[in-house]
Parts: C-alpha cells; sequence; structure tokens
C-alpha cells in the first residue's frame, strides 16, 4: 500500500467510508480505506495539528507506518470484514469484502450492509443490530447477501464493540462468514426430518382411526398459540413437528385397547400413561434441530406435578411441552374418543380457565384463551358457547 507523500492535499475528494485521494499525480483509495480503519474522519484530519493539512498527512502517514501488521491482518482474513463508527456507518472494508459485494470498482460510493442484505431479511437483521447498538452488546445474525453478481449468499454477520479507555464505543467491528454450504445441508436434513415425521404421523392414524387426525389437529392450534405468544418461525416449526408425532408412542399400546369402546380398566389406562415414555425412547436416536424428543415426553406433564410419566413441576417442563399440554387438552375435549363422546368446546374453555396457571402454563392458557375469544383458534367446529 501506498504512503501519502505528496506535499498537496485536496480535503474536499475527502469523503468516507469510500473515497480517493487525489494529488498532482496520485489516487490512492487504500489510503483512505486505512483511515476508516483507524477511525480517522474528514473532521478529525482538519483538527489534527497547528500546521494544517500538511501536519495531519505527516501524522496519518506515521500512523499508517505503525499499524501495517494490522492492516495485514485485517486484508489477509479470508472472510469480510468491516468496521464501522459507533452508529453503524461504514468506515472500512477489506478486499475481501470490497469484491465480494464489488465495491473495489468504485471505491468513491458511500456504502452499508444493509444495501446488500437480502429484504426478507433487512428487517431482521437490522432490527437485531438496533438492539446491539441500545444494550452496546456484541451482534450475531444470519442472513443472506447480495454478491456482485447478483446472487445472494447465506452469511453469519458477527460484530463486537470496541470502546477506548473510558469505556466509550468509538468503532464496531464486524465479520461476514459464508455459511451457505451449511445452511443448505441443514435445508436437506430438515426436508428428511419432515418426510421422516410426515411417515411416522400416518403410521399411527392408520393403525387408530379414532384418532385420525388428531396430531394434526393439535399441531394447528399449538402453531396458533405459539404465533400468539410471539414465538419466532424457528420454534413455531419444532412445536408443529413434535405435535405432529407426539402420540408415537401409542404404537406400543395393543390396538383393541386404543379402539375399543367404552372405560378403560385401571390397568389399561396404566399402560395408556406410558405412551409419553415409549415415544420419548422411539424418536431419542434421531437428532432434530429441536427438543423433540423432549416434547413428546412431557406433553402430559401439569405444572402441579400430577401429570405423567415423570410428575415434572413448573419450570422442569419446556415451553413446547407446555404449550402441547394444552392444545392436546382442547383438541381431545372437544372431539369423540372410542370411550366416550366429545365433552364439548364450552367444557374445554372451562377446564382451562380452572387450571391455568396450576396445571396449565397461564400465559399458554391467556393465549389460547385469546384466540377463542376471537375466533382464531383453529378448530374443526363452530368456536362459540354451546346451547
Amino acid at each position: 500500500m501506498r504512503l501519502i507523500e505528496s506535499a498537496t492535499f485536496d480535503t474536499s475528494r475527502l469523503v468516507l467510508p469510500f473515497c480517493v485521494v487525489r494529488t498532482d499525480d496520485v489516487s490512492d483509495p487504500e489510503v483512505f480505506r486505512f483511515l476508516g480503519l483507524l477511525g480517522v474522519s474528514r473532521e478529525r484530519l482538519s483538527d489534527m495539528g497547528v500546521g494544517g493539512v500538511m501536519t495531519s498527512v505527516s501524522r496519518i502517514r506515521h500512523q499508517l507506518v505503525n499499524h501495517l501488521d494490522l492492516w495485514d491482518i485485517m486484508e489477509s482474513i479470508p472472510h469480510l470484514v468491516c468496521v464501522a463508527s459507533p452508529d453503524g456507518t461504514t468506515e472500512y472494508l477489506n478486499s475481501q469484502a470490497l469484491a465480494y459485494v464489488g465495491a473495489a470498482a468504485d471505491p468513491g460510493r458511500r456504502w452499508a450492509w444493509m444495501d446488500v442484505v437480502h429484504p426478507d431479511d433487512a428487517e431482521r437483521a437490522l432490527g437485531s443490530f438496533a438492539q446491539a447498538l441500545a444494550a452496546e452488546t456484541a451482534y450475531e445474525v444470519d442472513c443472506r447477501i447480495r454478491r456482485h453478481d447478483g446472487v445472494y449468499r447465506w452469511h453469519t454477520l458477527r460484530a463486537l464493540p470496541r470502546r477506548n479507555l473510558d469505556g466509550i464505543i468509538v468503532r464496531w467491528i464486524g465479520t461476514a462468514t459464508d455459511i451457505t454450504d451449511r445452511h443448505e445441508a441443514q435445508a436437506a436434513r430438515s426436508k428428511l426430518t419432515l418426510g421422516t415425521i410426515a411417515a411416522i404421523a400416518a403410521t399411527i392414524e392408520a393403525r387408530d382411526p379414532y384418532t385420525a387426525g388428531h396430531q394434526r389437529r393439535v399441531a394447528a392450534i399449538a402453531d396458533a398459540i405459539a404465533n400468539e405468544l410471539g414465538l419466532d418461525d424457528n420454534q413455531r416449526e419444532g412445536i408443529r413437528l413434535a405435535a405432529a408425532i407426539h402420540d408415537i408412542g401409542k404404537i406400543g399400546v395393543p390396538a383393541e385397547i386404543l379402539t375399543r369402546p367404552g372405560e378403560l380398566r385401571p390397568e389399561e389406562h396404566a399402560l395408556l400413561r406410558i405412551h409419553p415414555l415409549t415415544g420419548y425412547e422411539i424418536i431419542a436416536g434421531i437428532e432434530f434441530p429441536w427438543p423433540i424428543a423432549d416434547m413428546v415426553l412431557q406433553h402430559h406433564e401439569r405444572l402441579d406435578g400430577s401429570g405423567y410419566p415423570n410428575g415434572l413441576h413448573n419450570d422442569e417442563i419446556i415451553l413446547g411441552a407446555r404449550i402441547l399440554a394444552v392444545a392436546d387438552t382442547v383438541e381431545a375435549m372437544t372431539n369423540h374418543r372410542p370411550y366416550r363422546a366429545a365433552l364439548g368446546f364450552d367444557a374445554a374453555l372451562a377446564e382451562m380457565q380452572s387450571g391455568r396457571g396450576i396445571r396449565y402454563d397461564a400465559d399458554v392458557v391467556d393465549a389460547c384463551l385469546g384466540l377463542a375469544d376471537h375466533g382464531r383458534l383453529p378448530l374443526e367446529h363452530p368456536q362459540h358457547p354451546e346451547v
């Protein structure tokens, strides 16, 4: 990288983050990319010494010489690197980042990460960065970034605040790591997972016609509740998939018990109550990106310890299982079973109200009742008081 040697210096050409220094016969954008790396702004250049611009140039030359190691490190890192001001304005991009976004051919253009983030990811990425700015904490988000040829590739963006001796943030140093291959592999695994779950669900329902569709309906209710609670798309997907196979353990229950009309005998009830544990054992060895097995195991647990199979209490029960507990109960009470007729929508709401904060999570119950009040609970029959 060339250093500034000319006695003339046209400050009117200095526009960060990317600019060109024009002397009598020199144009060197790398010098000012380095100034961005150092955090030197246009205002700081004019205030760096009583000798005017010439003093500033001299001091900058000294800084460049003393920081060439930092420059070499930043330029050799095999990731996209960005240095930004405290408010997020880009001051420096390493060569890899310039080449990736195509800014190397136009170093005078102002540029920001959000200019090349995929439109579908921009709101999430910007929101995460705003939270990091407000909390003055590290930032990390996965999003798609547009390459110079228009192709979007998945990257993990990470940024750390750098502080001065007074603890004040003076810049952000960020990297973007290409995770496209990993993301595509995860997508392929998710597709396989969905196929596996669909096959399991079909097996259960073919064996037990009285509960055919039960798991699908529970999944719809659970997803509506999760959405009402404000859970993100990834959490909701895990809960939907767990709900779709939550009764897989009934494979271990004799079909004549599952389908025989009339009340179950005590020993038959006892056999039926082990189905969450059986389900857990069946799928515990399958690698899911969500705690599917734990949700299956815990979906009959209750906050007061009255549930089964392990009598868990309160926060011992994961959120997904608490959502399934409410969805499963509401769906079961509003539909027929071999051993009883449907108890009805009013009975299901009464169970939720009486068990709120005792057997069932209060927030989950409130979300369910709120959906019911507005006719948005996905039950396959009218949602109004019975007469």
